[in-house]
């Protein structure tokens, strides 16, 4: 055969692959749409999974929420790294599974860049420093007088080894070259009357959490994470107002595809993400979550991810921390 001839066999066998390509990617989307939540039903992901997917059934179709939890989001993650790239498995996720647990665990299934499609960040949640009415320090600048005057002494809670409550504290504890002592939970129910009653002196958790102790007394708000203060709470300082200049740290929540989601495809979820998210009630059920309704484009996301992976992953290495 030569080379004319192989041209256009080659041709012949490429542009019905393509002509198909662009009618699947056309005709998407075809049947229903899986978000996955990659933790327990009721938590932050599975919340806001179902809110995105009724808002968006309308304009996408029939969308199901499925729940598979385990390994802290890291076995549905790659569940949904190892799906089919047509825009019918979708992740439904946070930092801890794109930029915390590649590093804090010693072998993980995924890479969390090379492995996914970024579509749209959903909602982040800055955390909020906080004590008892009683401790010593009330500012930021006070407690980490402290934490340098008695390296060790001053201890912060966490709901568990990895949780985005413990990274805050360590990247406080690097940034201001102190050391603290890091008290794990087994979640967060009996971090707050712990640290009421003094066992121990702070904590770094949502405004959902916190704000109601804070607004009746039972807790004292040093500072949040957010770059700007928060409208919610204009009178508590960030941190990088209070003692720590640069300082921004928060949590987010995102939807990603598997690698090679056609960018046709990416673009009409991103867009109609973006349009779920506006929408009054996901502004409702934001608010009483104490989340902030963020949205961005594929390649913002992207630049998140690589960015907080970096951030997150040096601290960890740095620290020798691994999951339990």
């Amino acid at each position: 055969m030569n080379r004319r001839s192989f041209v256009r066999a080659s041709s012949v066998l490429v542009l019905p692959s393509l002509v198909g390509r662009a009618f699947a990617e056309a005709a998407w989307p075809a049947k229903p749409i899986r978000i996955i939540a990659p933790f327990a039903p009721g938590g932050g992901p599975d919340i806001l999974a179902r809110l995105l997917a009724q808002q968006m059934g309308p304009a996408l179709g029939s969308i199901i929420v499925e729940n598979r939890a385990g390994a802290a989001g890291n076995i549905g993650a790659d569940y949904v790294a190892k799906a089919a790239p047509d825009g019918y498995t979708l992740l439904l996720t946070t930092t801890a599974t794109q930029a915390i647990n590649p590093a804090l665990y010693a072998a993980i299934p995924y890479d969390p860049l090379r492995d996914f499609t970024p579509i749209s960040m959903v909602a982040s949640t800055p955390l909020m420093l906080a004590a008892a009415p009683d401790f010593e320090a009330n500012n930021l600048k006070e407690l980490l007088a402290l934490a340098k005057a008695k390296p060790g002494k001053i201890s912060f809670a966490s709901a568990g080894i990895g949780t985005m409550q413990h990274m805050v504290g360590v990247l406080v504890e690097q940034r201001a070259q102190v050391e603290m002592l890091h008290v794990p939970y087994k979640g967060s129910s009996q971090i707050v009357s712990d640290l009421i009653s003094g066992r121990v002196s702070i904590v770094f958790n949502s405004t959902a959490a916190l704000g109601p102790m804070v607004r009746d007394g039972r807790l004292k708000a040093l500072a949040v994470t957010s770059p700007k203060r928060l409208p919610a709470w204009p009178d508590v300082p960030t941190m990088s107002e209070a003692g720590l200049p640069g300082f921004e740290a928060s949590a987010w929540y995102a939807v990603f595809g598997p690698a090679h989601l056609p960018p046709a495809i990416v673009q009409k979820l991103n867009r109609e993400l973006v349009r779920a998210v506006a929408s009054p009630a996901c502004r409702d059920t934001y608010a009483s979550l104490g989340l902030d309704a963020v949205t961005s484009t594929p390649q913002e996301l992207g630049a998140v991810t690589q960015r907080d992976l970096a951030t997150w992953s040096g601290i960890i290495k740095e620290k020798h921390i691994r999951a339990e």
